[in-house]
């Protein structure tokens, strides 16, 4: 007669312990079949292993006895999350946006872009917008200390205007019946270029003061990057007070942008690197002396 007496499963026990220098709980996981028990426990010595695998084996006992009915049963069941408890993510605040951004510039009450007088502007205009007789602006405060010098010598009214044309200043008299233009506060304009000092509207490649007002007036990236490159490679000694050297400038701005844009850039590169000769000084100081003469008379 053939013995047909099951063999009882063989019961397995791990042990899993932290490595060393970790801070870490221990495991120990007793399994028969498809009965088992898992605890953990704090290790510290071999002792407590011993503790942990008596407690271990009684209580895995207790579960033979009593098994459950049906296993599946026992295992945890994970009650999905409602939708109404997920955590919303936090909406940031919309910026408002800028009244617009620099390059700054100059209108007269008449509302004509104004740009430098050598014969009649004051001599601390005249001193200070040599280099840069289009008048435009990459620093707000700049913009202003001029604007009221202007205002200072006898002008009603000069607006500071951002690139787009809306109305970042108004110094003097209030003309808006004569001027039409959106205003904005003090407060406003301050913040504005506060913002544009902090945060850094130009894309990360975009470095130095000529890259970024090339970019004002772009707007593309590659271009200015590839413009100011071969201007900086080709560009000689003192060339904004050389003819042919400043020809050969503007012949190198034109293989990369419209015949109407090429003044425009060419002026960039003109008032960043342009240095007051002495003849140029000497010049200057005929006129004023012109001048001078004829206030006399």
């Amino acid at each position: 007669m053939t013995n047909t007496t099951q063999q009882p499963q063989p019961t397995v026990i791990t042990i899993v312990l932290p490595a060393a220098g970790q801070d870490k709980l221990a495991s120990l996981a007793v399994k028969q079949g498809d009965l088992g028990y898992i605890s953990t426990f704090t290790y510290e010595d071999f002792a407590t292993i011993c503790r942990a695998l008596n407690i271990g084996l009684g209580s895995f006992n207790t579960v033979k006895a009593n098994p459950p009915s049906d296993v599946e049963s026992a295992k945890k069941t994970v009650k999905p999350k409602s939708k109404a408890n997920k955590k919303k993510k936090a909406i940031p605040a919309k910026k408002d946006k800028s009244a617009g951004k620099p390059p700054y510039h100059l209108l007269d009450a008449s509302g004509k872009r104004r740009e430098l007088m050598i014969m009649t502007d004051p001599f601390d205009v005249t001193e200070k917008c040599m280099k840069n007789k289009k008048m435009v602006f990459k620093d707000l405060a700049h913009a202003e200390e001029i604007a009221q010098m202007l205002v200072d010598a006898g002008e009603k009214t000069i607006m500071i205007v951002f690139k787009n044309g809306k109305t970042a200043k108004v110094i003097g008299e209030d003309t808006t019946s004569t001027v039409k233009s959106d205003v904005v506060s003090d407060d406003v304009a301050t913040s504005d270029t506060d913002d544009e000092a902090e945060t850094s509207e130009y894309p990360d490649s975009i470095e130095g003061e000529t890259q970024e007002v090339l970019y004002d007036h772009l707007e593309d990236v590659e271009q200015v990057l590839v413009i100011d490159s071969e201007v900086q490679k080709m560009k000689k000694h003192d060339w904004t007070n050389n003819l042919i050297k400043q020809r050969e400038v503007k012949a190198m701005i034109h293989k990369h942008v419209d015949e109407d844009d090429v003044e425009d850039i060419y002026q960039i590169f003109f008032d960043i690197d342009h240095i007051v000769s002495e003849s140029e000084t000497d010049t200057n100081a005929t006129e004023e002396e012109g001048e001078k003469q004829v206030a006399l008379i």
